[in-house]
């Protein structure tokens, strides 16, 4: 039965934490997308796993997302309750705590550092490798800049849920707050905490990234399930929506040692219904036959000047430069449907979240089972629709070093796809 619900605001968050369950053996479903119904649920699962998708909507939009998914969750008897947030602090973190808690009625106690990657938690402020994370280049997304580096008030800027923060000298203590924020910045912190929480009955309704969900696989009772098996393949084709600069030097890096690479030009990413054109149709044809001759192949939207030249092309065509991240996720998301149909036995690997949101979009009744990390900041998973199946690894924009893209090709070309 499902003893765990998983509330992330974005589909590779979602994955990110299914698979910290799944590589254990612990049966974990992810549903794509807030809309969904109880009989979808399969109540054979032990960790159910929720992707809201309200990273970029309005803040009163994200609350009523979550509050409905918390509220279904509760309905079904769920005991213990993991609101996902972003490691870098992006996204509507305090109207989705204040919907959390509203349903739930529990203390929240929010563990938000990431230790592997070098973000965490001190004195309440949270550090992306040294730096308060406003001033990192997380202060400077594109789409969902971090503005305040203090947790309590970041959290603040959207709720008047009461807060705490907790030096890790105060682990074990328990004032009486809404939301309890706890400073990490070790591995050995988090399994401290997750221990504290558990001995003092505090682990009902917990948020953080994928890290400290990791932790609760320890601190929760789940059976184990380690049936599964996924097909090979020879093929890797990567697919990138994120203009991070984390991502852009990890495409450049991949290129410099030999890949195969396409940058889509701003009518390729941008112009609507380019894929019928006659360009379009003849660019297809030419990725096709790249598809065909080559083994390792990325497809990317960087540019010499990315936002600029972006912004210059959607001003020059008469559409709102808003209307961007949009544009490049739907088409991304198309050509990645296009690519997973051609018969050329590849894993695809999609880079950034909104491409693969767009990308489960136009499948059909996608179901995914995640499968394990081929490398640290990846999900492999196999997809099955009703048209075909086929595996599928996911990374977030902001992840990672310089050469993962190559960690991954080596990983799958040696091993001939995710296996384990």
């Amino acid at each position: 039965m499902l003893q765990l619900a998983i509330i992330a605001d974005d589909l590779t968050g979602a994955l990110d934490t299914a698979i910290k369950f799944s590589k254990r053996g612990i049966r974990t479903q992810v549903m794509v997308g807030h809309k969904f119904c109880a009989d979808e649920l399969d109540l054979s699962k032990e960790v159910l796993v929720v992707d809201t998708e309200t990273r970029h909507v309005p803040e009163n939009e994200a609350y009523a997302r979550v509050y409905k998914a918390v509220k279904l969750c509760m309905d079904q008897k769920i005991p213990y309750f993991y609101k996902k947030t972003d490691s870098a602090l992006r996204g509507h973190i305090g109207s989705e705590f204040a919907a959390l808690y509203d349903v739930v009625g529990r203390q929240i106690a929010f563990i938000p550092a990431l230790p592997k990657e070098n973000r965490m938690t001190r004195g309440g402020i949270h550090y992306i490798r040294g730096v308060p994370v406003a001033e990192s280049i997380f202060g400077k997304d594109a789409l969902n800049p971090v503005r305040n580096s203090s947790v309590e008030k970041l959290i603040n800027e959207e709720t008047t849920l009461s807060i705490k923060s907790l030096t890790r000298d105060e682990t074990g203590t328990w004032p009486e707050e809404q939301v309890l924020v706890f400073d990490a910045s070790t591995r050995e912190d988090m399994e401290k905490i997750s221990k504290t929480l558990q001995e003092g009955d505090h682990l009902a309704v917990t948020a953080g990234c994928a890290s400290f969900a990791e932790v609760l696989c320890d601190r929760i009772p789940f059976d184990l399930d380690k049936t599964r098996q996924v097909p090979k393949t020879e093929k890797l084709f990567v697919i990138s929506g994120s203009i991070n600069a984390v991502t852009e030097k990890q495409v450049a890096y991949a290129k410099e040692k030999g890949c195969a690479r396409i940058s889509l030009s701003q009518e390729q990413k941008l112009k609507g219904g380019y894929m019928d054109t006659e360009e379009g149709k003849h660019f297809l044809e030419g990725l096709s036959k790249v598809c065909r001759e080559e083994d390792f192949l990325v497809i990317d939207v960087f540019s010499e000047d990315t936002i600029g030249d972006a912004r210059a092309y959607a001003l020059e065509s008469g559409f709102s430069p808003e209307e961007i991240p949009e544009r490049i996720a739907a088409r991304l998301g198309e050509l990645a449907g296009y690519i997973s149909g051609l018969e050329e036995d590849a894993t695809v690997m999609i880079i950034g979240g909104d491409t693969l949101y767009s990308f489960m979009k136009n499948l059909k009744k996608p179901l995914l089972d995640p499968f394990c990390e081929p490398i640290n900041g990846t999900v492999s998973m196999f997809v099955k629709t009703v048209d075909h199946n086929f595996p599928l690894i996911s990374k977030s924009g902001g992840f990672g070093q310089e050469d993962l893209i190559i960690e991954v090709s080596n990983y799958v070309l040696k091993n001939g796809g995710i296996q384990k």
